[in-house]
C-alpha cells in the first residue's frame, strides 16, 4: 500500500518493516479490515519504491490507521489499551506501542492528555488524525473530540476495556460504539455499544456507578426495549456482584436483560456466563485470538 500525503506518506507493510521504528508484524490489511469491522478503505496497492528512502517521511502502517479510527469510535484510549488490542505479541507496554503512540503524537495525529485526578495518560485523535482517516475512506465521518469529558471518563475507561476483551477474547469484532450510535440516532438514548453475534446483536451497557430505579425503568423500557428488536439480547456490566443483584431484581421479569461483573468480564478465561432475574444463563466462549 503506498500513498502520498501532503505532510506525510504512508507506506507498504514491506517498507514500513525496513524504514519505521514503530514496525511491528502485522497480518495483512484484507484481515485487519475483516477482523477489526473498521470501515477503513480506499488505499491503493502499489510497490515499494527505493526512491522513497531519499524522501523525509514518516510510515504510518495499517495498524496505526485501525488505531486511529478505533480511538475516534471510542473517545480515548490509554497506552496500556492500546498495548492489549494492537500489540498483544509485545505485553511490555513501553516497548512498540509506546513507539507507535510517540510517532502519532509527534505527527499530530494523536494527542495527550493527563488531568491531574487521571493516573494513565489519555490519547484521543486530534483533528488533523480524524482528516487522515477521512483521506482513507472512513465510513463513519466521526469528528475529533476536543476535550475529554472530566465527568464521564472512567465510565468510558470501562467501556474500552470492555469492547477490547469482546474482540480480542470472544472474537467479536463487529462494534457499534456509542460514538457511532449517537450519530446514527441523534434523538435517541443509546447504549455504550452494540455488537454483532451469530444472527443478532448484543446490546451493551456498562454501569459503573448505580443510579435511582426510576432512571432504569424509563432507560429499560424507553430505550433498549422499544429501540431494539424482541430477539435482541441486553448484556449489563456492573461494578460489583452488590450492584449487579440489585439492579436484576428492580428488571425483574424482563428475560432478555442478563448480567455479569466488570471483574467477570476482565478475569475471563475460558468463557464468561451471564445471569438474568430468573437465574436463565447465557454464555460466551473464548475464540482464538487472531491477531496474536
Amino acid at each position: 500500500m503506498q500513498v502520498v500525503l501532503p505532510s506525510f506518506i504512508v507506506v507498504s507493510q514491506s517498507a514500513a518493516c525496513m524504514l519505521s521504528e514503530t514496525h511491528a508484524p502485522d497480518p495483512t490489511p484484507s484481515t485487519w479490515w475483516y477482523w477489526f469491522g473498521i470501515g477503513i478503505g480506499n488505499v491503493q496497492q502499489g510497490s515499494c519504491k527505493r526512491r522513497i528512502k531519499e524522501v523525509a517521511f514518516v510510515a504510518i502502517n495499517v495498524r496505526d490507521l485501525i488505531l486511529l479510527q478505533f480511538g475516534l469510535e471510542q473517545k480515548f484510549l490509554t497506552l496500556d489499551q492500546i498495548g492489549a488490542m494492537f500489540f498483544p505479541e509485545n505485553r511490555e507496554v513501553f516497548n512498540w506501542p509506546m513507539k507507535c503512540v510517540r510517532k502519532l503524537v509527534k505527527e499530530g495525529l494523536l494527542s495527550v492528555e493527563k488531568p491531574g485526578f487521571c493516573k494513565p495518560a489519555l490519547y484521543r485523535v486530534t483533528r488533523k488524525g480524524a482528516a487522515l482517516l477521512r483521506r482513507h475512506g472512513q465510513v463513519t465521518g466521526l469528528g475529533a473530540i476536543e476535550k475529554i469529558d472530566t465527568r464521564s471518563w472512567e465510565h468510558d475507561l470501562w467501556v474500552t476495556d470492555t469492547r477490547i476483551v469482546f474482540s480480542r477474547r470472544l472474537g467479536l469484532q463487529h462494534w457499534k460504539s456509542e460514538r457511532v450510535l449517537k450519530q446514527e440516532n441523534i434523538k435517541k438514548k443509546v447504549p455504550d455499544g452494540v455488537v454483532s453475534f451469530k444472527d443478532k446483536d448484543l446490546i451493551i451497557e456498562v454501569e459503573r456507578t448505580l443510579k435511582k430505579k426510576e432512571y432504569y425503568e424509563k432507560t429499560l423500557l424507553d430505550g433498549c426495549l422499544r429501540q431494539f428488536h424482541e430477539g435482541e439480547i441486553i448484556l449489563y456490566i456492573m461494578a460489583n456482584e452488590t450492584a449487579k443483584r440489585w439492579l436484576m431484581k428492580q428488571v425483574k421479569g424482563w428475560e432478555r436483560i442478563y448480567f455479569a461483573t466488570i471483574g467477570d468480564l476482565t478475569g475471563m478465561k475460558d468463557s464468561i456466563t451471564f445471569e438474568n432475574a430468573s437465574g436463565k444463563k447465557f454464555t460466551l466462549y473464548r475464540k482464538e485470538d487472531h491477531f496474536a
